[in-house]
């Protein structure tokens, strides 16, 4: 059930933020990168990191 989440909150958040690819291609085609505005709705106004809480609770609750 969390890895629902995990993957919801990364692509809600933006891929190419989270892979770091933004900046990296920004830096190959040599244009000053072009970030996203900070999210404040969704899973945000919950959590402040709902990447970190959830592939947390992934960890936490799996089985052993």
């Amino acid at each position: 059930m969390f890895w629902v989440i995990l993957v919801w909150a990364s692509y809600y958040a933006g891929a190419d933020v989270q892979s770091g690819a933004l900046g990296w291609i920004s830096m190959a085609q040599k244009i000053k990168p072009v970030f996203p505005k900070m999210l404040t709705q969704g899973l945000v106004s919950v959590v402040r990191q709902p990447i970190y809480v959830s592939f947390a609770l992934t960890i936490w609750t799996g089985q052993t």
